[in-house]
Protein backbone atom coordinates (compact mmCIF):
# COMPACT_ATOMS: atom_id res chain seq x y z
CA UNK A 1 0.00 0.00 0.00
CA UNK A 2 1.48 3.78 -1.01
CA UNK A 3 1.82 6.08 1.50
CA UNK A 4 0.61 9.60 1.18
CA UNK A 5 4.19 10.59 0.87
CA UNK A 6 4.19 8.10 -2.67
CA UNK A 7 1.19 9.77 -3.60
CA UNK A 8 2.51 13.27 -3.46
CA UNK A 9 5.79 12.98 -5.43
CA UNK A 10 3.96 11.18 -7.87
CA UNK A 11 1.55 14.26 -8.31
CA UNK A 12 4.29 16.31 -8.46
CA UNK A 13 6.19 14.11 -10.89
CA UNK A 14 2.92 13.83 -13.28
CA UNK A 15 2.81 18.14 -12.84
CA UNK A 16 6.33 18.55 -13.48
CA UNK A 17 6.22 16.56 -16.47
CA UNK A 18 3.80 18.53 -18.06
CA UNK A 19 4.76 20.79 -21.26
CA UNK A 20 3.55 24.26 -20.23
CA UNK A 21 5.92 24.30 -17.12
CA UNK A 22 7.42 27.66 -16.60
CA UNK A 23 9.06 29.44 -13.75
CA UNK A 24 6.28 31.74 -12.10
CA UNK A 25 7.34 34.75 -11.50
CA UNK A 26 9.17 34.92 -15.11
CA UNK A 27 5.83 34.27 -16.21
CA UNK A 28 3.52 35.81 -14.19
CA UNK A 29 5.52 39.30 -14.97
CA UNK A 30 6.20 38.41 -18.10
CA UNK A 31 2.87 39.14 -19.65
CA UNK A 32 2.07 40.76 -22.94
CA UNK A 33 0.27 43.92 -21.67
CA UNK A 34 -2.92 42.46 -23.60
CA UNK A 35 -2.82 38.91 -21.12
CA UNK A 36 -3.57 38.92 -17.29
CA UNK A 37 -1.88 36.38 -15.31
CA UNK A 38 -2.70 34.78 -11.87
CA UNK A 39 -2.91 32.37 -9.50
CA UNK A 40 -5.73 30.66 -8.14
CA UNK A 41 -8.17 33.15 -6.82
CA UNK A 42 -5.32 36.02 -6.22
CA UNK A 43 -4.75 38.87 -7.86
CA UNK A 44 -2.08 39.55 -10.32
CA UNK A 45 -0.52 41.33 -7.77
CA UNK A 46 -0.50 38.90 -5.05
CA UNK A 47 0.49 35.79 -6.66
CA UNK A 48 3.57 38.02 -7.59
CA UNK A 49 4.02 38.94 -3.87
CA UNK A 50 3.23 35.17 -3.08
CA UNK A 51 6.12 34.06 -5.69
CA UNK A 52 8.54 36.39 -4.31
CA UNK A 53 8.01 35.55 -0.71
CA UNK A 54 8.74 32.20 -1.55
CA UNK A 55 12.10 32.90 -2.84
CA UNK A 56 12.75 35.81 -0.30
CA UNK A 57 12.16 32.65 2.47
CA UNK A 58 15.14 30.71 0.27
CA UNK A 59 13.12 28.48 -2.67
CA UNK A 60 15.53 28.45 -5.51
CA UNK A 61 12.45 27.56 -7.85
CA UNK A 62 9.11 28.10 -8.04
CA UNK A 63 7.55 26.34 -11.17
CA UNK A 64 3.83 27.08 -12.42
CA UNK A 65 2.29 24.11 -13.70
CA UNK A 66 -1.03 23.09 -15.45
CA UNK A 67 -1.87 27.08 -16.69
CA UNK A 68 -5.29 27.26 -18.52
CA UNK A 69 -6.42 30.20 -20.36
CA UNK A 70 -9.82 31.76 -21.03
CA UNK A 71 -11.29 31.41 -24.62
CA UNK A 72 -10.40 34.17 -26.09
CA UNK A 73 -6.44 34.03 -24.76
CA UNK A 74 -6.51 37.12 -22.80
CA UNK A 75 -6.56 35.40 -19.10
CA UNK A 76 -4.05 32.87 -18.14
CA UNK A 77 -4.32 31.12 -14.74
CA UNK A 78 -2.31 28.27 -12.64
CA UNK A 79 -3.77 26.90 -9.41
CA UNK A 80 -0.36 24.51 -9.19
CA UNK A 81 2.86 25.65 -7.66
CA UNK A 82 5.47 23.82 -7.14
CA UNK A 83 8.73 24.89 -4.64
CA UNK A 84 11.69 23.51 -5.09
CA UNK A 85 12.45 23.17 -1.50
CA UNK A 86 15.59 24.58 0.06
CA UNK A 87 18.11 22.81 1.43
CA UNK A 88 18.73 24.54 4.44
CA UNK A 89 16.84 23.06 7.14
CA UNK A 90 15.12 26.60 8.89
CA UNK A 91 14.25 27.57 5.44
CA UNK A 92 12.56 24.29 4.66
CA UNK A 93 10.54 24.07 7.81
CA UNK A 94 9.23 27.87 7.09
CA UNK A 95 7.91 26.42 3.75
CA UNK A 96 6.57 23.66 4.64
CA UNK A 97 4.79 25.14 7.60
CA UNK A 98 3.12 28.08 5.78
CA UNK A 99 2.00 25.33 3.28
CA UNK A 100 0.78 23.44 5.76
CA UNK A 101 -0.85 26.65 7.74
CA UNK A 102 -2.37 27.53 4.36
CA UNK A 103 -3.75 24.39 3.16
CA UNK A 104 -5.65 23.56 6.37
CA UNK A 105 -7.38 27.23 6.51
CA UNK A 106 -8.79 25.57 2.53
CA UNK A 107 -10.06 22.51 5.00
CA UNK A 108 -6.79 19.95 4.24
CA UNK A 109 -6.13 18.58 7.27
CA UNK A 110 -3.36 15.94 6.43
CA UNK A 111 -0.38 18.14 6.55
CA UNK A 112 2.95 17.53 4.69
CA UNK A 113 6.07 16.37 6.77
CA UNK A 114 9.34 16.85 6.09
CA UNK A 115 10.93 13.54 4.98
CA UNK A 116 13.49 15.06 2.59
CA UNK A 117 11.75 15.79 -0.53
CA UNK A 118 13.22 17.78 -3.05
CA UNK A 119 9.56 19.50 -4.23
CA UNK A 120 6.66 20.87 -2.39
CA UNK A 121 3.07 21.34 -4.06
CA UNK A 122 1.66 24.54 -3.46
CA UNK A 123 -1.97 24.02 -4.59
CA UNK A 124 -5.24 26.67 -4.88
CA UNK A 125 -8.48 25.52 -4.54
Amino acid sequence: MKDRRDYATEQIERLLAMKDRVEALGWLTGAPPNIYRNVGEMTHNQAVALVRRLYKWGVPEVIAVNIGASPDGSIESTDDLIAVLPSDLVARKRVITWNNKRSYKMGYEAPTEDHGQSHLLVWFD
